[in-house]
């Protein structure tokens, strides 16, 4: 388990601290109500991680067309971000599932449309974050 949720009662130390002692911390600013508490991802084991060499990138159908094909989505996902957030955070959906890291290579010598895609794509991964989702992004330029 990598997150949970926590509906009807109200936050206390006694309670952080329980699920700290657990190895899980708080999440904050989540877009769902109740509290919530996590996993770091740096502490869980074995997260599988997922390379991508974006240098021959021109147009976002590159990126949809690397993410898909690495995460195993069925040929019906959609390709937009409403899609992504979907797959990804509430899953069920793609044959890899959370938790996983994502490792971006050479973002620098992709198209300017897909940089600005992808700074975008990483904001949507920094969201499921706050919610608790067990996903990461590392840029490398």
């Amino acid at each position: 388990m990598t997150a949970v949720r926590l509906f009807g009662i109200e936050a206390s130390r006694a309670l952080t601290e329980s699920f700290a002692n657990l190895g899980f911390c708080p999440i904050s600013g989540t877009t769902w109500d109740g509290i919530g508490f996590a996993r770091p991802l740096s502490e869980i084991e074995n997260v599988p991680v997922i390379q991508f060499n974006a240098s021959d990138w021109k147009t976002e159908s590159d990126f949809f067309n690397a993410f898909l094909s690495a995460v195993g989505a069925p040929d019906w996902h959609g390709r937009n971000f409403n899609a992504l957030h979907d797959s990804i955070g509430a899953g069920g959906i793609n044959k890899l599932e959370v938790p996983y890291r994502m490792v971006v290579q050479n973002l620098n010598l992709a198209t300017a449309e897909v940089r600005e895609f992808m700074t975008d794509f990483a904001d949507l991964i920094k969201g499921l974050q706050t919610n608790g989702c067990p996903v990461g992004i590392e840029v490398e330029q």
